[in-house]
């Protein structure tokens, strides 16, 4: 599992590795974009202002004076909703990551049956669908405190799922339970090695901060690397830890026999 731990961090080893610069490029860049030239509004002081004055002051609801009406304008909106798509794209270009490593994986392996890709694009898109289709609830329902504590619990197996799904091993909804069902074991080593990924994705993103605080465009630029090379991460040990499951429970098999 040490071993696991240190291939974590090099994300670039699926296949020829040129697909997976391309993709860690393009999200670094979108991400860098919407921050450096934001699209609409990213001006909120007017909204701040009014629930600043409505935690001051929670009875103004009553004035006769008092407007409903939230002072969020189309462009604070659309600003907002570039932001959610691009975070979706983030999502995407996970399941991406996933689905070329598998692959790949298994065809050097040679000890599993590798997707093929006519299978792995249908399978991308299926998922991509249904994930846009949750998107926008499931973002609303984690910023939720106990959704989101739900979530914490929960996600050392849900990140599994994509792997699990886009290895052609299972169909879709069959994923859900086999996700679960090959996890077994392996929750506290998932628990582990994902809080080594996001503790180091955090001291990263400190110094990141800090240095934005003297340059802001070097501090931007930081941020977007670390954000993609942490998801990066993530899925790539997502592949990693499916790959030791399925080989483990396979040996098992083997030996009852």
């Amino acid at each position: 599992m040490n071993k696991t731990i240190v291939e974590i961090f090099k994300i670039d080893k699926v296949g020829k590795g040129i697909a997976v610069k391309i993709l860690f490029v393009f999200l670094v860049m979108l991400r860098i974009c919407v921050n450096l030239f934001p699209i609409g509004d990213s001006n909120f002081d007017p909204l701040i202002s009014f629930y600043n004055d409505f935690i001051e002051n929670p009875n103004m609801v009553y004035s006769a004076d008092f407007d409903p009406t939230l002072p969020i304008s189309m462009g604070n909106l659309l600003y907002i909703f570039s932001l959610l798509l691009v975070d979706f794209s983030f999502i995407c270009g996970y399941f991406i990551y996933v689905g070329m490593m598998i692959r790949s994986m298994r065809i050097a392996g040679g000890k599993l049956r590798p997707i093929s890709v006519s299978s792995l694009i249908l399978r991308l898109f299926v998922l991509t669908a249904v994930a846009f289709i949750c998107y926008f609830p499931a973002y609303v329902a984690i910023l939720l405190l106990y959704f989101f504590i739900i979530f914490i619990i929960i996600f050392p197996w849900l990140f599994m799922f994509p792997a699990c799904y886009l290895s052609g091993d299972s169909g879709f909804f069959m994923s859900i339970a086999e996700t679960f069902r090959k996890s077994k074991g392996y929750y506290v080593v998932n628990v582990r090695n994902l809080a080594i990924i996001m503790l180091a994705s955090m001291l990263l993103q400190l110094v990141s901060l800090g240095i934005g605080g003297i340059n802001e465009a070097v501090g931007v630029v930081l941020d977007a690397f670390i954000s993609v090379f942490t998801m990066f991460c993530i899925a790539r040990y997502s592949c990693l830890i499916y790959n030791v499951m399925i080989l483990s429970r396979r040996r098992v098999i083997h030996i009852n026999r």
